[in-house]
């Protein structure tokens, strides 16, 4: 079998995803050979076939996470061709997650880059990333600047649309805004 748990005999979808795949065999054998596996949450979707034992092979979909300094940082999700449930990616990866996140206290849930709108409509403000890329052939490196002039300005106004139609986002502005006028008066 292959690392994603299927045979190599499986159709065009399964060679598919295991040419994307970041989160392979050889990284798990190796993290469990470091000391980082200690911040690791994994939150795993899995058939009931096993009943109450917990059973690898019953693991369809999961969310690979980070927590780390009071802060639990959403990652990689996945899920095995052909076993997609609707809305599995939100219950495995947001509200699983929170649900970690309360009962554990930690106090911070930052849910990954990309999909600010879609993250925004379930709780989640928006925050502008920043990356940091090398490229080396340089007709892409000018098309991806291009681009991201483009997708940078688009970006930022995106974010600030969303903030101020935030409840936790606007109150905070509003509070930081009148801690400005605040100290401007006192001056």
């Amino acid at each position: 079998p292959t690392t994603n748990g299927s045979s190599s005999s499986n159709s065009k979808a399964t060679t598919k995803t295991r040419k994307n795949q970041y989160l392979t065999l050889d990284f798990f054998q190796l993290l469990v050979q470091s000391d980082f596996s200690r911040h690791l949450c994994f939150m795993c979707a899995r058939s009931k076939a096993s009943g109450d034992e917990f059973k690898a092979e019953d693991v369809f979909a999961g969310t690979f996470n980070i927590v780390k300094a009071g802060v639990f940082y959403g990652r990689y999700w996945g899920c095995l061709p052909g076993r997609e449930v609707k809305n599995l990616h939100f219950e495995t990866c947001y509200w699983s997650a929170i649900e970690y996140c309360i009962r554990n206290g930690v106090k911070r849930m930052e849910p990954g880059a990309g999909g600010g709108d879609y993250k925004w409509a379930r709780g989640f403000d928006a925050a502008l990333i920043h990356s940091t890329h090398y490229i080396g052939n340089p007709g892409l490196r000018r098309a991806v600047s291009q681009f991201l002039e483009y997708e940078i300005e688009n970006n930022v106004k995106v974010t600030e649309q969303l903030l101020t139609r935030s409840v936790v986002g606007g109150r905070r502005r509003r509070n930081n805004n009148d801690n400005n006028s605040n100290s401007n008066k006192k001056s």
